[in-house]
């Protein structure tokens, strides 16, 4: 299981700054959320003696991230948001991640109103 302490003590941790450094100043073009950690998989691999993991393992093991259950108290605060608030995803994540914890999310109860307020939102304004 993956530790919900502070970032700093997350495997990898050390090298994700870096890595987004190299995007956010323009010195690498942009790239998707999982290829930077797929990079940051790579290089701590000898770290955790994880060298000899297959292929499929080593791409499972990176999209874990979309796994992950969310916090127990995100679904009542959601829920409770919900009833004053019309939400929606503001992170860093991509795409696919976003979606996923939606998901995740949506299986909680969480995000039925959003759905039907995007539901009723004019073709022209459209949620992306």
């Amino acid at each position: 299981m993956i530790s919900t302490g502070s970032r700093s003590q997350m495997p990898g941790a050390r090298e994700y700054d870096p890595s987004m450094d190299e995007v956010r100043s323009g010195r690498r073009p942009f790239v998707k959320l999982d290829i930077l950690h797929r990079e940051i998989l790579e290089r701590i691999r000898p770290r955790f003696k994880l060298e000899n993991l297959a292929e499929p393992t080593l791409a499972e093991l990176n999209l874990a991230w979309h796994k992950l259950d969310a916090w127990p108290d995100v679904g009542p605060a959601f829920a409770r948001l919900h009833k004053r608030f019309l939400m929606a995803p503001a992170r860093t994540g991509n795409i696919a991640l976003i979606a996923d914890v939606d998901d995740a999310t949506t299986s909680l109860g969480c995000n039925s109103r959003f759905r039907d307020r995007r539901k009723a939102t004019s073709p022209s304004r459209r949620f992306i």
